[in-house]
C-alpha cells in the first residue's frame, strides 16, 4: 500500500508539471508538513515550478500565486473550507 501511495503522489506531481506547461502558472503548495515542503524543493531541482509555504506564510504563498489583492479574502476562505473538508475526511477515514 505504501508503494501505491508513492506512485500516486508521483503521478500528482507529474500532473502539476503538465498543468504548468499548458498554462504557464506557478504552483504553490501550502502545508505545515516539512516533508512535503522538502519534496517540493527537490522537485524544483528537476525543473518543476513549485514553491511550498507553511500555512503561517499564506500571504507569501498568495503573492507567489499572483492572487490579486481583491481576491485574497475569497482565496483564504476557500483554503479554510478545503482544510476543514480534508480534516473531516481524515477523521472519517481514521474512524472507519
Amino acid at each position: 500500500m505504501l508503494e501505491n501511495m508513492r506512485v500516486n503522489r508521483f503521478m500528482a506531481w507529474a500532473e502539476v508539471q503538465a498543468w504548468q506547461e499548458r498554462h504557464g502558472t506557478p504552483s504553490v503548495l501550502l502545508t505545515d508538513s516539512l516533508v512535503a515542503r522538502g519534496v517540493a524543493k527537490a522537485l524544483g531541482w528537476f525543473g518543476v515550478k513549485i514553491t511550498a509555504f507553511a500555512r503561517r506564510d499564506v500571504d507569501q504563498a498568495l503573492d507567489r500565486a499572483k492572487v490579486a489583492a481583491s481576491d485574497r479574502t475569497a482565496a483564504k476562505d476557500s483554503i479554510a473550507r478545503l482544510t476543514a473538508a480534508l480534516n473531516q475526511a481524515r477523521a472519517g477515514s481514521l474512524a472507519g
